[in-house]
């Protein structure tokens, strides 16, 4: 079976309860079987999830400018580097997703691509239908990436850019992005 109910497997998702330890399960036992991680909506409270390649992680978005519902990952943790690590996660998806980063810590990204070279093999991450907000660093950050899509998505209210990339070939359809005290889109480095 390659989809993985968050719920399921004991997830609360009651904005109160630490659900990262079976999120994390989750998304590990969806990289033995190139699956996809459902998500119910709820508001469930995580630290740092680190993703692996082809795994998607799937919700039910339900957003507008001020709130978030639906499917929402909050964060829990002041002192992570990112919500989604999606470093070396080749072909990851993540759509339908709300994240709420709750202006915790500081630099602190929604999600995050982050490698010391641009490597052999493109990274073909998708973020669609998602919203990034109230993070403490950039909402989508993208350090030596090449070949990703990110459309039907809003990055918005973070305290850094709301999508930071240093890269090339990439897909930016259809977005929302606002409110951001850096750049809306800001194209760092080589790219």
């Amino acid at each position: 079976m390659n989809q993985l109910d968050v719920r399921v497997a004991g997830a609360k998702g009651d904005s109160t309860s630490d659900d990262t330890v079976v999120f994390q399960k989750m998304i590990d036992l969806a990289a033995k079987c190139e699956g996809t991680v459902i998500v119910p909506p709820g508001h469930y409270r995580v630290g740092q999830l680190k993703v692996h390649s082809n795994v998607g992680i799937v919700g039910h978005p339900s957003y507008s400018w001020k709130g978030a519902a639906g499917s929402v990952l909050e964060l829990n943790d002041p002192n992570a580097t990112c919500l989604l690590d999606l470093t070396l996660a080749i072909g990851a998806r993540i759509s339908g997703i709300c994240l709420d980063g709750r202006g915790l810590g500081k630099g602190i990204h929604g999600i995050l691509v982050d490698k010391d070279d641009f490597g052999e093999t493109e990274d073909s991450p998708l973020i669609e239908g998602s919203k990034v907000t109230k993070f403490s660093g950039d909402g989508v950050h993208l350090n030596r990436i090449w070949c990703f899509r990110i459309r039907g998505s809003m990055l918005s209210e973070n305290d850094g850019n709301g999508l930071s990339v240093q890269g090339y070939d990439g897909f930016i359809l259809d977005n929302w992005i606002s409110f951001n005290k850096g750049s809306g889109y800001a194209s760092i480095g080589d790219g």
